[in-house]
């Protein structure tokens, strides 16, 4: 009876918890893989070294220097590392690497 059920509530809560965690270690490492790339993608456009550290808060403006030329070479090189085409009202949106990790987190066609 009652131990039964306690068992099958327990039981119950583990798979939940399984799937939710499951589902957020691999939300984390999908963020953290687009995370690097996208990193990747603007040392190259900067002309960066591979071991500049950057931030996902760094100003593009700011720290690289991009005007509406650069920032369409970024949406262009975005599309290609990640097999997508980003909206025209999307492209120079992006003022800092965490705007454009977040973007193409949502996109669910973004390989």
């Amino acid at each position: 009876g009652f131990s039964l059920n306690l068992k099958l509530r327990q039981s119950s809560l583990i798979k939940s918890f399984r799937r939710y965690s499951s589902r957020t270690l691999s939300e984390e490492y999908r963020r953290n893989e687009v995370k690097a790339r996208v990193f990747s993608v603007l040392k190259d456009l900067g002309n960066l070294s591979k071991d500049t550290s950057l931030e996902e808060t760094t100003s593009l403006k700011e720290t690289f220097k991009f005007d509406e030329e650069s920032l369409l070479s970024l949406t262009m090189a975005l599309e290609e590392e990640f097999l997508i085409e980003l909206q025209e009202d999307k492209v120079g949106l992006f003022e800092t690497p965490q705007e454009a990790i977040d973007h193409l987190c949502q996109r669910e066609d973004a390989r």
